[in-house]
């Protein structure tokens, strides 16, 4: 895809719902926004706050990934002929904070494009706004992340961060100006945050681990007051999913901490899910439980709450929560809950590795009943389901999960190892 030329045909929208084999009129039928709306949306007019929210939850994506973020000083004029006012874009759902090209979604990453007046995607002008340059290509890795092996793309990705790093450490701020210079640290931060997430897909949880604490460094560097925090919640979840609770649940006490008061219900709910997954680790059923019931009410819609601001633009809803509840039952062998909880996130999993992570924890509460072919299934979905994307961190949970099988004794069993095999070789 060629940025500033590219059709309006291809606005993330519209390649959403022909995906699903949707028209417009059957998109609108099923997420009850106005057809109107979405072809509003699909030519790159901003759309109001609760109409975006419902085009998210009905796809399970943020508004990044749906193209629904139009940048500050570059929106389409309405049907009337005027630029959206001032009020209007304070209080946008789509509003960002320091420089609109730099957006993400919340809890894992994936972030897309925005555009211009013409609705076409734009490309910012080098000398006027680096770190909307840098901030363009870490969105268009996001993008090819969706079906490109992680092995395929690590090596970019170091190589984009490198070189943000030797620019961020080159320019003057007399040069650039304090904000700019703030709003390249935001960039570097992402593409930090990326490789982290690129790295943990590899099962490199060290070299992870230091890319996200690089990240949060970067973050507390820039000028979006909610950067740090975010990027302390994927710090969090890292440090629970390696077994290290006491380390997530510090790391979730410091990123509250820097919660301003103004900070949107995603960013509270997402705390809350990662401060479950925490607990979970520490075998402290009880206090998850807690937790999840703390994040389904943040998720709780109220008219009176903050706007989302990005990062935190993904919403946390009950689906979202529901995932986590379905992790945290599967860690502690409820196969009951993980299965209701299950039949509730899953149909808003669109990520495949996800998905395939959500299968092997599913499969490891069987493990735990000690349900053989069920857990067997589960892996060997789970398996296929990731191998076009040579997910390595989905091999090796198999594996781990595999040896809590013990001896080959049953035909499941046995056809795991033979699956396992392939996919290893």
């Amino acid at each position: 895809m060629t940025m500033g030329t590219t059709s309006a045909a291809e606005h993330p929208l519209r390649v959403l719902r022909k995906h699903e084999h949707l028209s417009q009129r059957g998109l609108a039928a099923k997420s009850k926004v106005s057809r109107q709306t979405i072809v509003r949306a699909e030519r790159g007019h901003a759309i109001n706050s609760s109409t975006a929210r419902m085009l998210c939850n009905y796809f399970g994506r943020s508004a990044d990934e749906l193209g629904l973020v139009v940048r500050w000083g570059e929106q389409p004029e309405t049907e009337t002929g005027h630029p959206l006012n001032d009020g209007m874009k304070r209080r946008g759902f789509l509003s960002l904070a320091v420089a609109g090209s730099v957006t993400r979604s919340a809890d894992g990453g994936e972030s897309w494009l925005t555009t211009g007046a013409s609705g076409r995607w734009q490309t910012p002008a080098p000398r006027s706004d680096p770190a909307g340059l840098l901030a363009e290509v870490t969105r268009s890795y996001r993008l090819l992340e969706a079906t490109t092996p992680s092995p395929e793309l690590i090596s970019p990705a170091q190589g984009h961060l490198a070189l943000a790093r030797q620019r961020l450490a080159g320019w003057d701020a007399a040069e650039m100006g304090k904000a700019d210079a703030r709003a390249c640290a935001a960039a570097a931060s992402e593409i930090a945050s990326f490789t982290a997430w690129l790295q943990r897909d590899l099962n490199d949880l060290r070299s992870a681990w230091g890319h996200y604490h690089l990240s949060v460094e970067l973050a507390q560097r820039s000028g979006p007051p909610f950067l740090a925090p975010y990027q302390m919640a994927s710090l969090a979840r890292l440090a629970a999913e390696a077994g290290d609770p006491h380390q997530a649940l510090a790391v979730i006490d410091l990123a509250r901490s820097q919660l301003r008061a103004d900070a949107p219900p995603a960013a509270h709910g997402l705390l809350f899910c990662i401060e479950a997954l925490a607990h979970t680790q520490a075998d402290d059923r009880r206090s998850a439980l807690v937790a999840l019931d703390a994040a389904e009410q943040a998720a709780i819609p109220r008219a009176s709450a903050p706007d989302p601001v990005w990062p935190w633009l993904s919403p946390v809803d009950y689906a979202k929560v529901s995932h986590y509840r379905m992790l945290c039952a599967a860690r502690f062998g409820d196969t009951v809950a993980a299965e209701a909880a299950a039949a509730v996130a899953f149909p808003k999993l669109k990520s495949v590795k996800l998905r395939a992570r959500a299968l092997i924890d599913l499969a490891r509460a069987y493990v735990r009943r000690r349900e053989v072919e069920e857990a067997c299934r589960l892996a060997m979905s789970a398996l296929d389901l990731s191998r076009p994307l040579d997910s390595k961190q989905v091999i090796y949970q198999v594996m781990r999960l595999r040896r809590d099988l013990g001896p080959a004794r049953s035909a499941e069993i046995r056809d795991l190892d033979g699956r396992l095999a392939a996919v290893s070789a």
